[in-house]
């Protein structure tokens, strides 16, 4: 029994290896970024099912919604503040069985920024 409990931690290790977090590129709207020439974007990077979100500075009222652009249906959305040197983790249940984009949105007061990502293969 100890063997099997000791093989299956190591294999489950070995897996987590191949995971890699991948970078959301951050777009401004397009009214957006005509009003103003400098604007602050947090890291956003998803891996399999976890999105995380990473500011340097607080971000207060922040909405975030992350949408199926397939069928249009809104997969998570939520009012929050990430803060400074904080990540905010986001598990999603979904995955990419026909290559479906996903978008993710986030929205303050201030600014108003979108991504583009498409979920690991199970």
């Amino acid at each position: 029994m100890k063997r099997f409990v000791t093989l299956l931690l190591i294999s489950i290790s070995f897996i987590s290896l191949f995971a890699e977090e991948r970078n959301i590129e951050l777009q401004e709207r397009k009214a957006e970024a005509e009003a103003r020439s400098l604007s602050y974007k947090p890291t956003v990077t998803y891996d399999d099912n976890t999105l995380r979100i990473y500011s340097d500075i607080s971000l207060e009222n922040l909405t975030i919604t992350v949408i199926d652009i397939y069928n249009g249906g809104i997969i998570y959305n939520n009012n929050v503040t990430i803060f400074s040197k904080q990540t905010y983790s986001i598990q999603l249940n979904i995955e990419s069985a026909y290559n479906c984009d996903y978008r993710i949105e986030l929205e303050s007061s201030s600014n108003s920024l979108y991504g583009i990502f498409l979920p690991s293969k199970k």
